[in-house]
């Protein structure tokens, strides 16, 4: 294949690196993976951590009560090395609140510049390259 792309999926299955690794042995030299995960250390995390004292469960985004693996930006950028692909590029879909918010989400890009973007991204892309 030229591309796979696992779009939110990596993070419902039990062995996400094992998964990617075997399909993404399919992917021909040159050719591209494009992964998304959720970024676990959103602000909300440690809000709903530190306020309440228990991991929230939600039926979508990144509290999804089917996820069973969380990754932050470096987990996200190992787990496409460790299935063999190079060249990875990590791309932050900043969000200020867990519903999309046109007009927050519009003003909450310019920390995409700053140390608090880890905390405003919502979602890792992850970009690799099958060496050739």
């Amino acid at each position: 294949f030229d591309c796979l792309v696992a779009a939110d999926v990596l993070e419902h299955l039990r062995d996400p690196w094992i998964a990617l690794a075997r399909f993404g042995a399919l992917v021909r030299p040159g050719g591209t993976v494009v992964v998304s995960v959720p970024n676990v250390r959103f602000w909300e995390t440690f809000w709903q951590l530190g306020r309440h004292g228990t991991w929230p469960r939600r039926s979508e985004g990144i509290f999804d009560r089917t996820h069973l693996r969380w990754f932050a930006a470096r987990d996200a950028w190992e787990l496409v090395h460790q299935a063999g692909f190079t060249d990875i590029e990590l791309h932050r879909q900043l969000r200020a609140k867990p519903v999309y918010d046109p007009v927050w989400d519009r003003r909450i890009q310019v920390l995409g510049r700053t140390p608090l973007r880890a905390f405003f991204t919502f979602q890792h892309v992850v970009v690799g390259r099958r060496p050739r």
